[in-house]
């Protein structure tokens, strides 16, 4: 019985020795990992701002803007527009998406005007009519 019992032991021994020495590298491996691919999730998406324009009265900014977000999915043009006092924010436009260029213009202080040259189905949920009280009027090329 006393054998058998220091037998179990060594083997336990073993098998703590052979975890202890394989889980360290797992540990690490798996660490830098998700290190990577957290840090690699920032850069996957990208915006670039194509143009600003200032209401008239300076109260209000227009940006259009190009966002890629390395997905399946290809890169598309947005429209975001916010006060003058706020920064750009680094997501989606609030206004509208398509997948083809569009330029916008203030018809007054209130009002924008986007030209797009076609009719964009597939994003049509993303053409609002009306954000922090600017109206927008979409007009076809």
């Amino acid at each position: 019985m006393e054998k058998r019992r220091q037998h179990m032991r060594k083997a336990l021994k073993r098998c703590l020795t052979v975890l202890t020495v394989t889980a360290w590298p797992v540990c690490i491996a798996v660490s830098l990992y998700f290190a990577y691919a957290t840090a690699s999730d920032e850069t996957l998406v990208y915006n670039q701002i194509l143009s600003v324009q200032l209401s008239p009265d300076g109260r209000y900014k227009a940006y259009v803007f190009i966002r890629n977000i390395n997905a399946t999915t290809d890169e598309t043009y947005q429209l975001m527009i916010l006060r003058s006092y706020e920064g750009f924010k680094d997501n989606g436009g609030n206004t509208y998406i398509s997948e083809w260029p569009f330029e916008v213009s203030w018809k007054s202080d209130e009002e924008l005007v986007v030209t797009t040259g076609r009719v964009d189905e597939r994003y049509s949920p993303k053409q609002r009519t009306e954000v922090k009280g600017v109206e927008i009027t979409y007009l076809a090329d």
